[in-house]
């Protein structure tokens, strides 16, 4: 039997989905959607929220994601890992990405995020006291990349990000 607490949290995130296009009517959301995606029948929710996120987001309609991003902690303040490292970000703020190119990386414009908390090829700690958390965030006008699993398999590069906190 599935687990009846599934469903509230799903719900819950439904509304939020819901709330970035609130002039349309619930069945529009769904067959908007639907006319996109195809049959949904055979859909786990969390595999329904990801591509109606992904649906809303390709569109313009609003889409949003929930992400980690591994950032470097100083006083209770969180800055990117590589580029633009003095940046200081707020949290609850939202924060448009900017491309600055930088030496011995790719550019890539856009904010790189996990869908998971894993990254093999970055350490938490380093020999000159720096630490690194995991937060969680949430972005906006997003597209997947494809990494290898040894860099944490699929990111999530995102053009807008909005901290929450440390996970």
């Amino acid at each position: 039997m599935r687990d009846k607490k599934r469903i509230d949290p799903f719900l819950k995130e439904i509304g939020k989905i819901w709330k970035t296009e609130p002039d349309w009517r619930f069945g529009q959301l769904i067959e908007n959607f639907t006319r996109s995606y195809g049959d949904l029948f055979f859909l786990e929710e969390k595999d329904f929220l990801q591509k109606l996120k992904e649906y809303m987001n390709e569109t313009g309609c609003g889409g949003w994601m929930t992400v980690f991003k591994l950032m470097r902690k100083k006083d209770n303040s969180f800055y990117p890992l590589f580029i633009n490292r003095k940046t200081e970000y707020k949290k609850e703020k939202w924060i448009s990405a900017e491309c600055i190119p930088t030496k011995g990386f790719s550019v890539r414009k856009g904010f790189h995020c996990c869908v998971r908390p894993i990254a093999p090829h970055l350490k938490l700690e380093l020999s000159n006291g720096e630490k690194r958390v995991w937060i969680l965030a949430e972005v906006k006008k997003f597209k997947f990349y494809e990494r290898p699993e040894s860099q944490g398999g699929l990111w999530v590069l995102a053009q807008k990000i909005k901290i929450l906190g440390e996970v």
